[in-house]
Formats: C-alpha cells, sequence, structure tokens
C-alpha cells in the first residue's frame, strides 16, 4: 500500500489541486455530466462518510474530516439553493464552486 505522504502548505480540502488536473474542478464536470439533483445527493452522501471515517483514516485529523465534511454539506447547499432561485427565476445561473 503506497504511503501518504503530507506536504506542508498542500490545499487538502478546498479545490485541492488533484482535482484541478483539466480546465474545471472534478466536481463540476461530474455536475455537468449528472445534473444538480444527483451532485446534491452525491455531496450528502460524501458528508456522511467523512463524518462516519472521523479520525479512523490513519495520516487525517479530526479537524480534517470534519472541514471535508462541512465542504460537502457547504456545496450540497448551494446546490439546493440554486435549484430553488431557478425555479423562481429560470435562465441562467453561476457557476456553485467558489
Amino acid at each position: 500500500m503506497a504511503e501518504e505522504v503530507k506536504q506542508e502548505g498542500y490545499e487538502y480540502v478546498n479545490h485541492p489541486s488533484h482535482y484541478n488536473r483539466y480546465p474545471i474542478e472534478a466536481v463540476e464536470m461530474a455536475r455537468r455530466i449528472w445534473g444538480d439533483d444527483a451532485m446534491e445527493k452525491a455531496a450528502q452522501i460524501t458528508a456522511f462518510f467523512y463524518r462516519m471515517r472521523m479520525g479512523l483514516k490513519p495520516e487525517v485529523t479530526v479537524k480534517q474530516d470534519l472541514d471535508k465534511e462541512e465542504f460537502w454539506l457547504n456545496y450540497a447547499k448551494k446546490l439546493h439553493d440554486a435549484h430553488d432561485v431557478e425555479a423562481e427565476s429560470p435562465g441562467g445561473r453561476n457557476l456553485l464552486m467558489d
């Protein structure tokens, strides 16, 4: 099994570079492929998994897992809120990522 190496100053939670190899971030690609409803559900499930593994994965702190859970819950909320706004006023909208 490959040993995980932590890099000082590397962003592990909010838009890490390992998900930004292409012109758009992987989560945004997935949203465009599967749609907002599927991504909202996927984000909620991902947040659940981070909560369930909290403090159990070697080399990952409880805070890091909680930060990732928060990231995914916030993303799910953005998708949900964007859906509500779009229902009130259909048309174009901004990308959901910060």
